[in-house]
């Protein structure tokens, strides 16, 4: 991605394996596991502003990261977005229920916060079966209702 959009992004590999409860924090892990959730947290520390969490694969990390440090995350989190299903063709289950489940059920922590607003994405394939069905007034009704395009456009 980096390549791709010309920007030097930081990345690192996250926590390897299933949460034991929903309150883990991953500790016990190796310490290059480590990195994902000690790069999140340290990205939190230095901003100056609420930042948007957008979350492509498994949610361990930020689920994790909270768990070492909610305040920080109530804080400094003014949404996160977690890409849920799959992609075309391919059967549209929920992916990070599966990565894991204990992970997973820990975000929805968020849904019950009020300063964190929390988005559902779902990923092309859910998408482009639904709106290959809609006139092309029902599908810009339906980007719009869940965000996938500004309400200016």
């Amino acid at each position: 991605m980096n390549h791709i959009t010309g920007r030097n992004v930081p990345c690192a590999i996250g926590l390897s394996r299933k949460f034991r409860s929903p309150t883990d924090t991953g500790r016990d892990e190796p310490a290059q596991f480590q990195q994902g959730v000690e790069l999140l947290l340290s990205a939190l520390r230095e901003s100056e502003q609420k930042v948007v969490i957008t979350a492509t694969g498994s949610c361990r990390d930020v689920a994790a990261a909270f768990n070492r440090e909610p305040e920080l995350l109530s804080s400094k989190v003014r949404a996160v977005y977690i890409n849920i299903g799959r992609g075309p063709g391919q059967p549209q289950q929920e992916c990070n229920v599966n990565y894991d489940p204990l992970a997973y059920q820990r975000l929805f922590w968020f849904f019950t916060h009020p300063g964190i607003f929390m988005v559902l994405l779902p990923c092309l394939g859910v998408v482009s079966e639904v709106l290959a069905t809609l006139s092309p007034r029902e599908a810009r009704i339906l980007r719009l209702r869940f965000g996938l395009i500004p309400p200016q456009l």
